[in-house]
């Protein structure tokens, strides 16, 4: 899919909502309950190992070791929906990275007091592709409970225009390619609606289920509640209301700078995909995924962001290709690196929890070889390297639009506790095996970055070729895991490739594997193994 595609994903994940159900003024402080009997109520910020920080109030937090806290009772506090908006007031700016690094646009991210005590929050962003150009703004508001009011949607598509400006892509004259306006309003139980095109104004009106909300609205709200959430969320982008799912908070620690950081992941999850967000100990927004990898938003200002197309100062790809080009890996995050490529396997490393990923070729089995057979090989070879591992039971996944078998271990590995995920793949004629590994001690913490390079494995070449930089670096990268587009930049779009994420088989055993049948071949290790 083109990077078109991405205008449903900028209202999607950068917002995440309230339980299903629960209006706002359901939201309540945390409580921590110290040794000595004191109680104090706020917003935990910070939890990690043996230590806990929470914010009493705006500029005001406090820390504490666990041993000096009796209980912690997330959400068992006084309500917060009467000081919602005390400090809902931020101006903030994104350039916005492709797959390949490079930057492409700016975002601008602004909420301030609105009428009644109430809110308003927006989002305005710059995008290009080539020679199209993407314009989106979209201004939403709330009482002062932060229940949503109304919402406001533009969308404008550009052509360039030849021979102006030709070194800023986004300062270039253009021809308006197409434009759309959405307005939403709450009214009870209704949501009335509004298309505005050059063709015409078109109403219609959706019910509105209790706890719905707009896609701002719902970002922040998830943040005051930074709980597993679920809630309904009106897309202006598709027009609909859709589902949208937020796991609970985690806390993990990144390499930024070459600095080790303790960060708290908030991740989006919908059914086009997984965004996450890291935030500091501040709740400031450190790295933010508006399609997975490929497009991700980093703190800028407005000066900064707005020249960045122009500058040209790219991060390190988020793309990894085998040498010969023919499969490659997604980059989870900036923790992993890319390890130099070989023919037949590419590989990335994580050198602050001494993990690796590798996908290589298993091209040694008999032609014909079966999927369960080809994972039985799988397995002998990784007895025979790691001895010491327990495999567990295999499992039915998809990878792509394809069956996959996948294979778990834990066990020594030498000197260190280790555990493993493998997974074979079928690949043209042959396999491919991609082996995730990693010390037990940071294994859970890692299992949401093994998921996400599974989900996005790349085994078609020419979807590979897309995703490597051409023409100098002057044609952007095409997003492959994008989300569907809006309604105006489908239609100007090239077609979309479904992706489908992994996902558990049927208990029933494909027909290439009959019960209890096991098919004997001999394995030679891969050629090229990261990590022995």
């Amino acid at each position: 899919m083109t990077i078109s595609g991405l205008l449903v994903s900028l209202c999607v994940c950068q917002d995440p909502s309230l339980p299903q159900g629960a209006p706002a003024d359901a939201l309540r402080r945390d409580v921590v309950e110290l040794r000595n009997g004191e109680l104090l109520e706020g917003r935990i910020v910070l939890e990690r190992g043996n230590y806990l920080e929470i914010e009493l109030g705006p500029g005001a937090t406090v820390g504490f070791r666990t041993t000096e806290i009796k209980e912690v009772r997330r959400g068992a506090g006084e309500p917060v929906a009467a000081a919602a908006n005390a400090s809902l007031a931020f101006d903030e700016w994104y350039t916005l990275h492709d797959a390949a690094g490079r930057p492409v646009g700016w975002l601008h991210s602004a909420a301030v007091a609105g009428e009644g005590g109430g809110v308003r929050l927006s989002e305005e962003w710059e995008f290009s592709e080539g020679r199209r150009h993407f314009q989106v703004t979209m201004l939403e508001t709330a009482d002062a409970q932060l229940r949503p009011v109304s919402d406001y949607f533009r969308e404008r598509v550009s052509d360039e225009l030849e021979g102006v400006v030709p070194d800023d892509p986004l300062g270039r004259s253009s021809r308006v390619h197409s434009e759309r306006i959405v307005e939403a309003r709450v009214d009870g139980a209704v949501l009335h609606t509004a298309r505005l095109r050059t063709e015409g104004r078109e109403e219609r009106d959706l019910p509105w289920p209790e706890g719905a909300t707009f896609p701002l609205l719902a970002r922040q709200r998830h943040l005051a509640a930074h709980t597993a959430i679920a809630v309904p969320v009106f897309d202006p982008a598709i027009e609909e209301l859709t589902a949208r799912e937020f796991p609970a908070d985690r806390q993990r620690t990144v390499a930024i700078d070459g600095r080790s950081v303790p960060v708290t992941e908030t991740v989006e999850s919908s059914s086009t995909g997984h965004n996450a967000t890291w935030l500091d100990a501040s709740a400031h927004v450190l790295r933010r995924e508006i399609s997975g990898p490929s497009l991700v938003a980093m703190p800028s200002t407005a000066e900064l962001a707005r020249g960045a197309v122009a500058r040209g100062t790219a991060l390190p790809a988020a793309f990894a290709a085998e040498a010969g080009g023919r499969f490659g890996l997604w980059r989870p995050n900036p923790a992993w690196e890319v390890v130099p490529a070989a023919e037949g396997a590419v590989a990335l490393r994580c050198e602050l929890h001494d993990a690796t990923i590798s996908l290589s070729v298993l091209d040694h089995l008999d032609k014909g070889t079966t999927l369960a057979a080809a994972a039985d090989a799988v397995e002998r070879w990784f007895r025979l390297l790691q001895p010491g591992a327990r495999v567990e039971p295999r499992e039915w996944i998809k990878v792509r639009d394809r069956d996959a078998l996948q294979l778990q271990a834990k066990g020594r590995n030498g000197d260190r506790a280790e555990g493993a995920v493998l997974v074979v793949v079928p690949w043209q004629d042959v396999f491919l095996v991609l082996r995730c590994s990693a010390p037990a001690r940071a294994l859970e913490e890692l299992k949401p970055d093994f998921a996400a390079v599974i989900a996005h494995l790349e085994l078609d070449s020419k979807a590979v070729t897309a995703l490597l930089p051409s023409d100098g670096g002057r044609q952007t990268v095409a997003a492959a895991h994008a989300p569907a587009a809006g309604r105006t930049a489908r239609a100007a779009a090239a077609p979309a490739v479904t992706v489908p994420a992994p996902e558990t088989a049927p208990p029933a055993a494909p027909p290439d594997k009959p019960a209890g049948a096991r098919e004997r071949h001999s394995v030679r290790v891969p050629h090229s193994e990261v990590h022995k």
